[in-house]
């Protein structure tokens, strides 16, 4: 009777054809690869700097404007080269409720009626808001690197943007 090892014991019940080869190893890698290439490539861009930034100005903007009509106090909006400030009227005073600067590398373009606005004036453009009823004829564009926005008051006095 032969001696077999213990090696050779396990190695009994297996032909020499079990197990996978290296060239097919390789080949479902690539193929997976494919897979993940091809469902990384369909997963849908995120939103712009300019895009999560304009829609933050316009959150922000109309929950003031809300707490303004729910007080019933005049606000007003001041725009300068770097930035939009929401402020609110106490008395003769304007306290600073907001300041929001604009989208980093942005051109910014504000036309109030048919008049565009000198924005680098020493004197900012300031655009009152009633509480209720007047709406502002004011519009905001925004032009960014790879996008451009428009914010405006719509008719039921409420800061829309729009993409252009």
């Amino acid at each position: 009777m032969p001696i077999l090892s213990a090696d050779s014991k396990r190695l009994k019940g297996r032909s020499s054809d079990a197990g996978f080869s290296l060239v097919e190893l390789l080949a479902v890698l690539a193929i997976m690869s494919l897979m993940v290439g091809a469902v990384v490539m369909s997963i849908p861009a995120g939103p712009s700097a300019e895009d999560r930034d304009t829609q933050m100005m316009v959150d922000v903007v109309q929950a003031r404007l809300d707490e303004a009509a729910l007080a019933g106090e005049m606000r007003a909006i001041r725009l300068t080269d770097t930035n939009l400030d929401v402020l609110r009227a106490e008395g003769v005073d304007l306290v600073l409720m907001a300041e929001l600067p604009w989208p980093e590398r942005a051109r910014v373009i504000a036309i109030q009626g048919e008049t565009a606005l000198d924005l680098s004036a020493e004197i900012p453009p300031l655009i009152w808001i009633e509480p209720y009823g007047q709406v502002p004829d004011l519009e905001i564009t925004l032009r960014g690197a790879s996008e451009t926005f428009r914010l405006s008051f719509d008719d039921q006095g409420r800061l829309a943007r729009e993409a252009l």
